[in-house]
């Protein structure tokens, strides 16, 4: 097999790395909870913990206000106060918050730093077409993500000469080049992390309004921060009711 050229091979890597870092890490926790349900509880408590002191330990965000939840969150697993199942929401809730806040930290990086995104092998400013409307002009998610706008960033990824002609602008591919990146496009297409899975999972369950309509997802940190907190209301709530009648 003849190999790319350095500088070739260089942005084929770039392209399956900014593809996947920028959609699979923050977009598709739905496929990492499916590789990772089978652990052990003991595991996923001591994970959850784990994950709780990481999150309170960042400075980049301001989420001091989880300290109530924390501390609800370990009376509920110290004192067995929850089902399995709810154990479950619980251990999901503060990994999916733990990725996002990853995500965040990720895209907030590089937006300050245009050469950190370059060197990650995205433009500077655009990490995905701009017309698709998922980034500002820093490169920083917009807070609002709409479905129609990830439908398009559907339609760009099943169209591998689209995606060449944006990751390789004012590059000429010769046809071998071309050809080997082609293929490569087409495996990243059969992997379960690929972001053609994460991106077919987030538009298949994009919530909708109470009219029918779909709604915005959020890419806010204090939406994020919420949704932890109201699982974890929910299920202290439950838990006290239970208590109160005698059932745990």
């Amino acid at each position: 097999m003849i190999c790319l050229d350095n500088d070739n091979r260089s942005l084929s890597r770039s392209l399956s790395r900014s593809l996947s870092l920028s959609l699979s890490r923050s977009w598709s926790r739905s496929l990492s909870w499916s590789r990772s349900r089978s652990r052990s509880w003991s595991w996923s408590r001591s994970r959850s913990r784990s994950l709780l002191e990481a999150l309170f330990d960042k400075k980049s965000y301001n989420i001091t206000k989880l300290n109530k939840t924390q501390g609800i969150i370990e009376r509920l697993l110290e004192r067995k106060l929850v089902s399995e199942s709810d154990e479950e929401k619980i251990v999901r809730a503060v990994a999916t918050l733990g990725f996002q806040a990853y995500a965040l930290d990720w895209f907030d990086e590089q937006a300050k730093n245009p050469k950190l995104m370059e060197q990650r092998g995205m433009k500077p400013g655009e990490p995905l077409p701009a017309y698709l409307g998922l980034f500002d002009t820093r490169g920083f998610p917009l807070p609002e993500q709409k479905r129609e706008n990830w439908i398009a960033l559907q339609n760009w990824l099943n169209d591998p000469e689209a995606i060449l002609s944006f990751c390789f602008e004012g590059k000429e591919l010769s046809a071998l080049d071309r050809e080997i990146l082609l293929d490569d496009l087409e495996y990243l297409k059969t992997c379960s992390w690929s972001p053609h899975e994460a991106v077919r999972i987030a538009v298949e369950n994009w919530p909708k309004n109470d009219d029918g309509s779909y709604g915005v997802c959020a890419f806010d940190m204090d939406v994020f921060v919420r949704d932890l907190e109201r699982v974890v209301d929910n299920i202290w709530l439950l838990a006290e009711m239970k208590k109160r009648e005698g059932g745990v």
